[in-house]
């Protein structure tokens, strides 16, 4: 599920091109899904970016901007570090603790459950969610596609790990 845009207008988009059931068909049929960027931010139950909007609620917790008072500037572009939770997962596996990630974003999601949590990142004042996962779904707030070697290896881990 990927993702670069508004949140609202994502919503409606998915819901436009009859996406949701889809998307829950997954979910239920516990068929891997990765979330990247907004796309982890849609698997949340709501956001606040540009007002409140629903999410499709695969995770239970909700989307809100950094703080201008608590972070350097909005949006974060660039390279950071995420430290892992749960070395023990496979999307982590043979990646390094404390690998820097590449991010775009203004906004970030807070899981209900703390459990939720695979990986966090500091940002200013602000540590935050950047890896998430709740059985067969995972979400990233950076973009593997854009973070080099590491970056390539998650994709690997999840390819490997959708072929069981």
């Amino acid at each position: 599920l990927p993702g670069v845009g508004a949140f609202g207008d994502a919503m409606n988009h998915l819901k436009e091109k009859n996406l949701i059931p889809i998307i829950n068909d997954i979910d239920s049929e516990n068929k891997p899904l990765f979330g990247i960027c907004l796309g982890q931010q849609l698997l949340f139950s709501k956001s606040y970016e540009m007002g409140e909007h629903e999410g499709l609620d695969l995770i239970k917790g909700s989307v809100i901007s950094f703080d201008l008072e608590k972070v350097n500037k909005v949006p974060q572009i660039g390279w950071n570090s995420v430290q892992f939770k749960n070395t023990d997962h496979y999307l982590i596996q043979d990646i390094p603790d404390n690998s820097y990630f590449y991010f775009v974003h203004s906004f970030y999601v807070i899981p209900d459950n703390k459990n939720n949590i695979l990986g966090s990142t500091q940002y200013g004042d602000i540590e935050f969610s950047s890896i998430v996962f709740k059985d067969n779904i995972i979400g990233t707030q950076f973009h593997p596609e854009k973070s080099s070697k590491d970056g390539i290896k998650m994709y690997q881990n999840f390819i490997e790990y959708c072929k069981k």
